[in-house]
């Protein structure tokens, strides 16, 4: 639960730079229409989690694999708690 969404982005931009520039992968990023990754990547509060899997969903998702990418034991065990409860499992 970051409530910085941006920096969290740009973090994992700067990670993503190498891969982003392997054709292969490049690739996959342009037929997404996404810079890099962390175009994709969902980040923020619970409430904001929850609306962009929502966003997801409306256009079209049937499965979706969620990450929670902290080294903070207590924000990972509270986001999977918060997800959970909101998401009805």
């Amino acid at each position: 639960m970051i409530a910085d969404p941006g920096a969290v982005r740009a973090e994992a931009a700067a990670g993503d730079a190498l891969y982003a520039s392997l054709p292969a992968h490049r690739r996959v990023l342009d037929l997404e229409e996404v810079a890099n990754c962390a175009d994709l990547m969902l980040a923020g509060l619970v409430g904001q989690i929850v609306d962009g899997l929502g966003v997801y969903v409306d256009a079209g998702a049937t499965e979706l694999r969620l990450g929670i990418g902290t080294s903070d034991e207590a924000v990972r065990s509270a986001t999977r708690t918060a997800l959970a409860w909101l998401l009805g499992g």
